[in-house]
């Protein structure tokens, strides 16, 4: 959970670190919230986690359902999460090239061994959400801070933050073969070829348009 902030409530810094929270993918779009869980997380009660899930309510968050509690929402919708690509086929391959750019760094071997922890470790469901989507974003963010450019890692990492909030799976094949495509860019980044850095992120955000899923009418396996 996101760290409390000084000079506010209890409550003020309760509603802080739930809207963070959902922000940051901490608590899964379509998943019933666990007031308690919360409570004892944040260290409070449960009134005011019950007063910032009131709050996150009113504002769209969270709904409320009779005899099931608070739900949280998908914050964007799928042309929204269109958009957010569109914006990445712009400026991803620029980063990956940056990235290919500087001499094999701590960032570049990371992210090979990023794709050899995902392919060594696949999940056992064939349809995926939030944790895979948390590898994806982990390579991504790691690929933008090799570019050195650290504007380019914030406006990045909101963008893929916006993703986590939005009604989108992956099927497990599709997993596999975005992996794999996260290791040619790897290993174009790591040995300083920009030209196809650029090519093969260009090449990956294209298929991932093409096996996007939509599933907002499903929640998250093992949500509460």
């Amino acid at each position: 959970m996101p760290q409390e902030r000084r000079g506010d409530s209890l409550s003020e810094q309760t509603y802080h670190a739930l809207r963070g929270a959902l922000l940051g993918g901490q608590l899964s779009p379509g998943a019933r919230v666990n007031i308690e869980r919360l409570a004892r997380e944040l260290h409070v009660s449960t009134s005011p986690v019950r007063n910032a899930l009131l709050r996150l309510q009113r504002e769209g968050f969270v709904v409320a359902t009779p005899n099931r509690g608070f739900t949280t929402t998908w914050l964007i919708d799928q042309d929204s999460v269109l958009n957010v690509y569109s914006y990445r086929q712009i400026v991803e391959p620029a980063a990956a090239a940056l990235a290919a750019r500087r001499s094999p760094s701590t960032h570049s071997r990371e992210l090979l061994a990023l794709c050899e922890r995902a392919l060594d470790h696949r999940p056992s469901s064939s349809r995926l959400r939030v944790e895979p989507l948390h590898r994806n974003r982990s390579f991504h963010e790691t690929l933008a801070a090799a570019s050195g450019n650290p504007l380019l890692l914030r406006s990045l990492s909101e963008a893929l933050a916006s993703i986590h909030v939005s009604p989108v799976c992956v099927e497990r094949s599709a997993w596999e073969e975005s992996w794999a495509e996260h290791r040619v860019i790897a290993e174009a980044i790591h040995e300083s070829d920009p030209e196809a850095a650029a090519m093969a992120m260009r090449t990956h955000l294209q298929n991932g348009l093409d096996r996007i899923k939509f599933c907002a009418d499903k929640a998250p396996d093992g949500a509460e």
